[in-house]
């Protein structure tokens, strides 16, 4: 129990206001139905990585010194080594688009092809401008 008491005892005001974002984000989700696939997981990971001493993020242990937490692992191979996260995250969105208004009106269809031409017109004119 005293390691729950000293975990207690580390939680700071900002902490809290974090948990108090993530509980209104789960709220969100289950009883007002607003985006469940995005803020449920964005409320429980507001809590999760707020919570003291769980070892998320990097800290410093007695004895053994720094240690790195699953955040910056998740960050220094899923996004610095091989950015795959940012892919697998615009594939999930994607997967979760709803076509329902792209079929009941199809001319929308432009719409999509300029956004995508904007993108890529963005990209390749910003690759060739440096400053």
């Amino acid at each position: 129990m005293e390691f729950l008491w000293e975990g207690l005892l580390q939680i700071t005001w900002q902490q809290c206001v974090m948990y108090l974002v993530g509980i209104v984000l789960i709220y969100l989700a289950i009883k007002k139905n607003y985006e469940p696939s995005l803020l449920l997981p964005m409320g429980f990971g507001a809590i999760l990585v707020n919570l003291p001493a769980s070892g998320v993020l990097n800290q410093t242990i007695e004895g053994i010194g720094n240690v790195n937490g699953i955040i910056e692992w998740l960050y220094q191979i899923g996004i610095e080594a091989s950015e795959a996260m940012p892919i697998l995250l615009f594939i999930g969105i994607g997967a979760m688009i709803d076509f329902g208004p792209l079929l009941s009106m199809p001319s929308m269809f432009l719409f999509g092809a300029a956004a995508q031409f904007g993108i890529f017109f963005c990209a390749e004119c910003g690759s060739s401008f440096r400053f």
